[in-house]
């Protein structure tokens, strides 16, 4: 249970990692400057005060690396890390951060997108930590509370479903359909917030033209 939310938190990261041509694990050992042993021991949440500082500032030389390559300037780079989503611990929120990525300066920005995925980072999180302590109870309530707020259809959840369960193995099936939810949430805010702003710069150009049959300018009537 832990691992599936780990690794749909961790995708915005997979996807980074697909760029650079590499599997998630050695672009984590990249950024975090962690052995691949480590890495692949997991429960990073309980490293060491001094080792997580150890791994941020890790990740921002890499993000600063990144930046240079892409040639931005040292200024552009810290604005960046200024303006990147954070959720309420202070870290960055993945997903926020990789839809906000999309932005366009001066042409595309992704504020609701950016909302949307910021929240879905905070939900992984509160699952993950219940699954931490062992309390499906809370898991239960965190979810169901999300699908409430969340649901897009005038079908609410099913809360019978919800408090049927008593046992871990018994949540897969409401999982899946909760985490393709999620997926459904970002996609979709992309799809209308990007794709408003990046079509309405398009001229218009009307349908018929496309089919409408030419008459050779030669032909002597």
């Amino acid at each position: 249970m832990k691992q599936i939310l780990e690794a749909m938190a961790l995708a915005p990261l997979a996807t980074l990692g697909q760029i650079h041509g590499k599997s998630l694990r050695p672009l984590l050992t990249e950024i975090t400057g962690l052995s691949g042993g480590r890495i692949a021991q997991g429960n990073l949440d309980k490293v060491r005060a001094s080792t997580v500082e150890r791994i941020q500032e890790n990740a921002m030389a890499w993000a600063h690396e990144q930046g240079k390559k892409n040639r931005w300037s040292a200024d552009e780079i810290s604005a960046q890390f200024a303006t990147s989503p954070k959720k309420a611990d202070g870290n960055a929120g993945l997903w926020a951060s990789w839809v906000q990525s999309m932005e366009v300066a001066d042409g595309i920005l992704l504020p609701y997108s950016v909302e949307q995925a910021l929240n879905i980072d905070e939900l992984l999180q509160s699952l993950i930590e219940a699954c931490n302590i062992n309390d499906i109870d809370k898991f239960k309530q965190v979810a169901s509370a999300h699908q409430k707020v969340n649901t897009h259809t005038k079908q609410q959840p099913d809360d019978a479903k919800w408090t049927a369960i008593s046992e871990w193995s018994e949540l897969g099936p409401v999982l899946n359909n909760l985490l393709e939810s999620l997926l459904f949430d970002i996609y979709t805010a992309l799809d209308a917030e990007w794709g408003c702003q990046y079509f309405q710069a398009m001229r218009p150009m009307p349908l018929f033209l496309w089919v409408a049959p030419r008459i050779n300018e030669d032909w002597d009537i």
